[in-house]
């Protein structure tokens, strides 16, 4: 077993704390999609997925059929039993009566009473760190391919056609919104926001890792 870090928004920190989110999508860099050396075009491409975290892609070029070109894909998240250790926005304004440092995170909307800036999550060490998640699954698919119940699983909000996204809450108490539209409507608008509607349009090759939050 390996750890390995992962940045969250402060919105996706929130959804994983109240056990909304247990997927993530990552952009595969690079992109699987061979080019052949010089000018000699392939007949025929495969790409295949195995060791849950490992793509390899085998490209035959024409008239040279027994040298293939072959290019390999580690996820660099890890693998199925490995932990990811969150990396958030978070603060440490002073320490405690006992001399300990206090950490805030920007997620909980804490309060910072000295005017301490808020240190970004590239910057978060991992003893501050407090979400620490179990892989249980990556898999390899277009983004595009993304299901209903998978984007539920990303942890954004139900999207109502003439209204925008609605919260676990006004689901509730308004019943009659399911229906009139989807979550894989909030997600495009959430990647649209963070990469931008060339990316998604693109229709780019992702890692989707499943995880769940462990107790700390």
């Amino acid at each position: 077993m390996k750890e390995h870090p992962i940045l969250f928004s402060g919105e996706m920190v929130r959804a994983i704390l109240e056990g909304r989110k247990t997927q993530t999508r990552r952009i595969i860099k690079p992109q699987p999609d061979i080019v052949a050396k010089g000018n000699i075009p392939l007949n025929k491409k495969t790409i295949e997925v195995f060791k849950n975290n490992t793509i390899v892609e085998i490209g035959y070029p024409e008239g040279k059929p027994d040298h293939p070109f072959v290019k390999i894909h580690k996820c660099p998240y890890g693998q199925a039993g490995d932990h990811l250790w969150v990396r958030e926005t978070w603060c440490c304004p002073g320490l405690d009566s006992q001399g300990r440092p206090i950490i805030c995170y920007r997620a909980n909307n804490d309060p910072i009473t000295n005017d301490m800036p808020w240190r970004p999550s590239i910057h978060m060490t991992h003893e501050v760190c407090r979400l620490t998640l179990m892989i249980d699954e990556i898999r390899v698919e277009r983004l595009q391919d993304i299901t209903e119940e998978d984007a539920k699983a990303e942890g954004v909000d139900y999207y109502v056609i003439g209204h925008g996204p609605v919260s676990p809450f006004g689901l509730m108490v308004e019943p009659g919104y399911i229906g009139q539209g989807s979550y894989k409507t909030s997600f495009d608008l959430l990647w649209d926001e963070i990469y931008g509607r060339e990316n998604w349009e693109s229709n780019p090759w992702v890692w989707v890792i499943k995880f769940r939050k462990e107790d700390q």
